[in-house]
């Protein structure tokens, strides 16, 4: 899915080449199934910053997801800030 066919209003958006872009980041705590969460730069629940890691900025979550995996093989999207329900 593509971030800017999202709810506007819900994120906190840079406009680059007319394409919604987000700054995401990496847990580098595991959690529940030893799954690193990926989050947008504006979520409540990111960790600080020395338990994070930038991953960079993407238009979509699948390619936020792919990089995440080049740090830790599982990986998920944090259900508050990548809902897309």
């Amino acid at each position: 899915m593509n971030l800017k066919d999202l709810n506007w209003g819900y994120f906190s958006l840079s406009l680059v080449k007319s394409e919604a872009v987000l700054s995401f980041y990496i847990a580098k705590k595991s959690r529940l199934n030893n799954l690193h969460t990926i989050h947008i730069k504006t979520c409540e629940v990111l960790p600080e910053k020395d338990g994070r890691i930038e991953l960079g900025s993407f238009d979509n979550l699948y390619d936020a997801k792919r990089k995440g995996k080049t740090f830790y093989e599982r990986v998920k999207l944090c259900p508050y800030c990548c809902n897309v329900d």
